[in-house]
């Protein structure tokens, strides 16, 4: 068995997995935790620290706990925030987003040229890992959320309730091949909490202008762009602020 680098021993949570193995995928370390409710997660080196917080049973499954600790963001995707149980004297803010691997993109025909299609969970947690990496080659940093872990719940799942597209499906399938994808499973991808009002808020409440809120999500997307990499739907609510004690950005 393995210890995390706070020393918490998965060895403690051994009663909940079936079986652990480690894997990479796309050059991402993980800690794959066959469950005994048949999910499945994989926790990455930043998860680790946290493993027994980002069970399914800390957060997700305890339907009481969900309903009382959670929040649904605002978003065209599922997303919530999430206060998971204490365990051992600590919680941990989690945010949990369900993947939209092998669906249509809305408004794909203004994409369509671009080649652009939603990012499998390992794929999205590379590129990511990826681009806070680039603080360490290029001028300035890109601050971004911490990708903790991949969770898979078990059980299958129609495509149509996927919103899925067999044929989407197929093409990724086949560009992973360090891992299998289940094309009938629910994928969540779990990051850590950031604090602040993502830029809209701050501007909703008047902290931040019009023309800065223009100026600031340019910036953003141009920062991002000049590493190499591309979000096809740059917006305000994708930008993190926080205020000072004097109330400034």
């Amino acid at each position: 068995m393995d210890k995390d680098t706070r020393g918490v021993s998965i060895e403690s949570i051994s009663n909940q997995f079936k079986q652990i193995t480690k894997t990479k995928v796309f050059g991402i370390d993980y800690q794959h935790l066959s469950l005994s409710s048949g999910d499945d997660l994989y926790v990455t080196e930043y998860g680790l620290p946290f493993i027994e917080n980002l069970l399914p049973t800390s957060f997700w499954t305890d339907e009481n706990w969900f309903q009382a600790h959670s929040k649904r963001l605002a978003g065209t995707s599922t997303i919530y925030r999430i206060t998971t149980k204490e365990i051992r004297g600590r919680s941990k803010e989690i945010v949990i987003k369900w993947n939209r691997m092998g669906q249509d993109i809305p408004g794909s025909l203004d994409v369509e040229e671009l080649n652009v299609e939603f990012n499998s969970p390992f794929e999205e947690f590379a590129l990511l890992t990826e681009l806070r990496n680039t603080q360490y080659n290029s001028e300035g940093r890109v601050l971004t959320h911490k990708p903790l872990a991949i969770y898979v719940p078990a059980g299958r799942v129609d495509l149509d309730k996927l919103g899925r597209k067999m044929y989407k499906m197929e093409a990724l399938i086949s560009s992973h091949k360090d891992i299998e994808v289940h094309i009938f499973r629910s994928y969540a991808v779990i990051y850590e909490w950031i604090k602040g009002i993502d830029a809209f808020q701050a501007s909703k409440q008047q902290v931040l202008g019009e023309k800065e809120l223009t100026k600031m999500t340019i910036e953003a997307y141009e920062n991002i762009k000049r590493r190499g990499f591309v979000v096809a739907d740059a917006k305000p609510h994708h930008i993190i602020v926080r205020q000072n004690k004097e109330q400034r950005l």
